[in-house]
């Protein structure tokens, strides 16, 4: 049986797809999970200050700067663009997964939805993912939980995937 999508008068017939017979908390990747990962909270904004995001965070970032602060990057003066404000997640052992380390992060940042919708209302808010796999064929896995919290924070996930193996590695 299939399932037929009519639009701009092109038909794509797919498969029907069924449920699989695993319980809803468990999931499996796999290849395995990722070698390595990182976390970051990160605001940024034209008109965004550092110091009242931190009180308003309560925590001290990792990074931050205003919009036109002048600071040194691999032996260069570079102009900041934007304002930013970033706090990263250091200290996750290596067996956590990518969705432990994002629940580990909100746990240390403000609970109160409030605190979050008054920043998204002038600031960009993004949860920073790196992944670092050093064979082909890792995924992640991120539960509707972990999910909703971020859409409650109203952030916005920016991942980057990188391959740090060869590809004699596999």
């Amino acid at each position: 049986m299939s399932l037929t999508v009519e639009q701009h008068n092109l038909t794509i017939s797919l498969p029907r797809m069924t449920r699989m017979n695993r319980p809803p908390d468990e999931h499996h990747t796999a290849g395995g999970e990722m070698d390595r990962i990182t976390v970051g909270v990160r605001v940024s904004g034209d008109t965004l200050d550092p110091d009242a995001v931190t009180a308003r965070m309560r925590a001290q970032p990792t990074f931050a700067a205003r919009r036109g602060d002048h600071r040194l990057e691999s032996g260069r003066v570079v102009v900041q663009r934007t304002g930013v404000w970033l706090v990263d997640f250091t200290g996750s052992p290596d067996e956590w997964t990518l969705e432990d380390a994002i629940d580990e992060l909100l746990g240390r940042l403000p609970a109160e939805l409030t605190t979050w919708k008054e920043l998204a209302m002038t600031c960009r808010l993004e949860v920073t993912c790196g992944v670092q796999m050093r064979s082909f064929n890792r995924g992640v896995h991120l539960s509707s939980a972990v999910l909703q919290r971020l859409a409650e924070r109203q952030l916005a996930i920016d991942l980057d995937i990188y391959f740090v193996g060869s590809a004699e590695d596999d």
